[in-house]
């Protein structure tokens, strides 16, 4: 079983279905004018010995199917145990294509929320998106924009055109592109993910030390608000360990998960 495809990708997307954005702050993305500016995510020292790319990595995907396994979200520290669970389910649709879809279904705070990714199971970049919960949206993937409409708590439905850097990926299916990328120590990496409302630009980094063993990779994913460590075993390229931690708050999460 791929569970690579376990921990905060989707915790976030079941956290953002709660932000109190406004919706025009959601489009303020309108064009993509750098990839290491602070405004789109990336701190300029970290971007800056980073590799940034218009082309998607060549990935190394050990299989892309998944039978619903199931992720809890764990606070450590504190007494409340769980906020946030999904069920996450991949299959191949289209194998003359190559097409798989991902279909996750989370549960936060009592808000049920479903998201489904049609991508292509090579280089995992998305041909749509669609998502109904309490944050609606439906887009596409071309390799300049992406193009949809998107609406929260009932509202009207809002267009996206956002130009993008020639390909992203679904912010749903971060830690499944972090697993396949071809890492070694030293690796480091700015790249596209959709994020439901808005383009953002995030850095994955392989530490030099602690990565020249024959242990399992650990792996940096730098967000806007939150820096993820995984654990990723060499061979299998499968999600050993994920810890979540909120630079400002220091407020540290672990994923569980159970097969179905």
């Amino acid at each position: 079983m791929d569970r690579a495809g376990s921990g905060s990708d989707v915790v976030q997307y079941a956290r953002r279905l709660h932000r109190s954005l406004a919706l025009p702050r959601l489009f303020t993305f309108r064009r993509i004018r750098s990839l290491a500016g602070l405004w789109l995510g990336v701190a300029p020292a970290i971007a800056a010995q980073a590799e940034q790319t218009a082309r998607p990595p060549v990935l190394t995907v050990r299989g892309v199917e998944e039978a619903g396994t199931r992720y809890r979200l764990v606070p450590d520290g504190r007494r409340t145990r769980d906020t946030t669970s999904w069920t996450v389910a991949r299959h191949l649709v289209d194998r003359s294509r190559g097409l798989a879809l991902q279909v996750m279904i989370s549960v936060s705070r009592g808000d049920t929320a479903v998201d489904s990714v049609l991508f292509n199971a090579r280089t995992l970049v998305p041909v749509w998106e669609h998502a109904h919960g309490p944050q609606s949206w439906d887009v596409a993937f071309g390799t300049a924009r992406i193009t949809g409409h998107v609406s929260s708590s009932g509202s009207a439905d809002q267009p996206i055109d956002v130009e993008i850097p020639g390909f992203a990926y679904s912010s749903t299916m971060d830690n499944t592109v972090v697993c396949a990328l071809p890492l070694r120590p030293g690796y480091a990496v700015v790249l596209p993910f959709w994020d439901g409302d808005h383009l953002e630009m995030d850095t994955v980094r392989v530490p030099a030390l602690g990565n020249n063993s024959a242990g399992p990779w650990v792996v940096q994913l730098v967000e806007p608000y939150a820096t993820e460590t995984l654990w990723i075993d060499r061979a299998s390229r499968r999600l050993l360990r994920h810890v979540y931690v909120n630079p400002r708050t220091g407020s540290r999460e672990h994923v569980e998960w159970s097969a179905p």
